[in-house]
């Protein structure tokens, strides 16, 4: 009878550890915050980014700071440092390099796990590959929330003269679309 429960339960045993760690890799990443799963998703991108794979250099690639902003949705800003062996940004085949060795820092920020935006050395859209404008004299493209956009529209609307009064008018741009603002002044 010994011999029969102690075969029982060995193999009861066997069963469920093969069992236990099958359940364990289907979940796979599903336990890791949402944290480190924006600093994965942000050091990919560098890595695999052009800039970085055309020149960048094997294990300097470091995570120097990460911030979450309080938002809806929440958003990480992982900023991440890499040395490359020639200087400017990109995929740079067929152009004359200096040989000089430059540090990087990319600034990268994830929302819902995608990379929205990244930024090198403040000189660089990384995402759109191209260099960011400074002060050319055109209006910077500021993506507002609509919470915050209704915001800025009524702290700056213009004030119109109509045949009734006064009434205020004001555009707002977000996420890509124009919204109007209409406000009435009644006497």
């Amino acid at each position: 009878m010994n011999l029969k429960l102690t075969v029982v339960a060995g193999l009861l045993i066997a069963s469920v550890f093969p069992a236990f760690s099958l359940y364990t890799g289907l979940n796979e990443g599903v336990g890791l915050p949402e944290e480190e799963m924006a600093m994965k998703a942000a050091l990919s991108f560098v890595r695999e980014g052009p800039t970085y794979s055309f020149d960048g250099i094997a294990g300097t690639l470091t995570v120097i700071g990460i911030d979450v902003l309080e938002s809806l949705p929440v958003q990480y800003v992982i900023s991440i440092s890499f040395d490359s062996r020639h200087a400017g940004y990109g995929d740079r085949t067929g152009q004359v390099l200096a040989q000089v060795i430059t540090h990087h820092t990319a600034v990268v920020k994830i929302v819902n796990r995608k990379v929205v935006s990244a930024v090198l050395d403040g000189k660089w859209d990384e995402l759109n590959q191209r260099e960011i404008s400074s002060g050319d004299g055109k209006p910077s493209n500021i993506v507002l929330s609509p919470e915050s956009a209704s915001d800025v529209a009524i702290r700056y609307v213009l004030p119109i003269q109509d045949e009734d009064g006064f009434a205020w008018k004001g555009s707002v741009s977000y996420a890509g679309s124009v919204t109007e603002i209409s406000f009435r002044l009644l006497n």
